[in-house]
């Protein structure tokens, strides 16, 4: 055929539609027309325009060819709409989170009001809200199973891991074009976050690039090692790994950025990308290290995060340029990064004991401050602070299970209850 041979990324689509459809020689022109034609072109990229040829129609001697041909050619005016459609449907079934219409229009790069036509075709099955800075939401979670299901949804099925990739690219690049050093403008390094009012972060920080810097790994992660190489990621981490994190340090959410440094880190074997991975190994050092810094002063990040980094850190290398000229007197640091990940501060008293839960997860803490405190082991947030002890808890254990911890005090030597976390 040779709109398989003019245009090869249709090859594979139309092989595929001969193989489903046997003996569809024999089926109707209409028939053949959707499944030959139409559905291949609706995976082709929207931004082309492809011109379709009919040659010798009017040495055709049945009308009624004549009459369906040119019936049939009509549709093809509908393959935009049906192609925005399954854009939109796809982005919003595969969100890891719901988004305004108007952040998803910038997220996908197209028009609000083509967004909101669309959506108007819709309703049925999504909520569609008046205010555009709303989220939008399917009507039935069951019906993005369905969208995502090739055999049940037809021409509006959407391939999840084409989605993702398209959308995480899209994040990538808008935190790239949007994420800056001091992007709340706050100016003095020592600005509390705590103190900055949240109407002005979300004013500074749009939802869409709030959704991106903490979901864009997660959908790369969602693609599969096999279709993800970490280029996209090891370019952006290397302009921007410090506006992110600082974004991050705004936004409340340093631990999402540990976890995600993680991810890259587990997905990214060292033997194929060992340039990477070596650079987001010190990455999750830098991190651990400054963790405190990044989430009460994320303007620090180019300050004392920076400046108390080892000489050979990849991250110092990099990133030396961001460091104030105002800082003339640099301690001396040392060369390499100590055995040390992060400290965990919490207690205003002595740490008798510490204990990990079961499955390595969690740490819990007793102090002579009268309290026991569980952190999240990798990331080394303070999950939970249990209170109410009348002196010193002197060791503490977690049950078989992780789900209990029964503890010991200094006067009587009793255990107390089991208190469930």
């Amino acid at each position: 055929m040779l709109l398989a041979y003019n245009v090869p990324s249709l090859r594979r689509y139309i092989s595929e539609a001969t193989k489903e459809q046997i003996g569809i020689a024999n089926h109707s022109l209409r028939d053949q027309w959707r499944q030959l034609v139409t559905r291949p072109l609706l995976t082709l990229d929207k931004r082309l325009s492809y011109l379709l040829i009919v040659d010798a129609l009017d040495e055709c001697d049945n009308e009624d060819h004549i009459r369906t041909i040119l019936q049939i050619l009509a549709e093809a005016r509908s393959l935009t709409t049906v192609r925005l459609q399954v854009l939109i449907l796809g982005s919003i079934a595969v969100l890891l989170s719901p988004l305004p219409t108007i952040s998803l229009a910038k997220v996908i790069s197209i028009s609000m009001t083509q967004v909101t036509q669309t959506l108007e075709r819709l309703q049925a099955i999504l909520d569609v809200p008046k205010d555009i800075t709303s989220c939008l939401r399917l009507h039935h979670p069951t019906f993005r199973d369905f969208i995502l299901n090739k055999d049940r949804c037809g021409e509006f099925w959407v391939d999840e891991k084409e989605a993702r990739q398209k959308l995480a690219t899209s994040y990538i690049q808008l935190m790239s074009q949007t994420l800056k050093k001091d992007i709340c403008e706050m100016y003095p390094p020592g600005s509390q976050a705590s103190q900055v009012e949240s109407s002005w972060i979300k004013k500074c920080l749009l939802p869409e690039v709030q959704y991106a810097c903490l979901y864009w790994v997660q959908h790369l992660q969602k693609i599969g090692s096999q279709d993800y190489n970490g280029e996209e990621a090891s370019r952006f981490l290397q302009d921007h790994l410090l506006h992110w994190l600082e974004a991050l340090g705004w936004m409340g959410k340093t631990s999402e950025g540990i976890q995600a440094i993680l991810s890259i880190e587990a997905h990214i074997p060292d033997n194929e990308n060992p340039n990477l991975h070596t650079f987001i190994c010190d990455a999750k050092l830098f991190i651990l290290h400054n963790r405190l810094a990044i989430e009460q002063t994320p303007l620090q990040l180019y300050c004392s995060a920076l400046v108390f980094t080892p000489g050979n850190s990849i991250i110092r290398k990099i990133f030396k340029n961001y460091i104030p000229d105002w800082i003339h007197l640099k301690s001396k640091v040392q060369e390499h990064w100590n055995a040390a990940l992060q400290t965990l501060e919490g207690h205003s008293g002595l740490v008798t004991s510490i204990t990990f839960s079961p499955n390595g997860k969690q740490v819990v803490s007793d102090s002579t401050d009268e309290t026991v405190r569980l952190w999240d082991a990798t990331t080394g947030v303070a999950l939970q602070t249990l209170e109410g002890h009348s002196d010193s808890v002197m060791s503490v254990a977690f049950s078989p299970n992780g789900k209990q911890l029964p503890f010991l005090h200094v006067i009587g030597c009793e255990t107390s209850e089991n208190q469930v976390i």
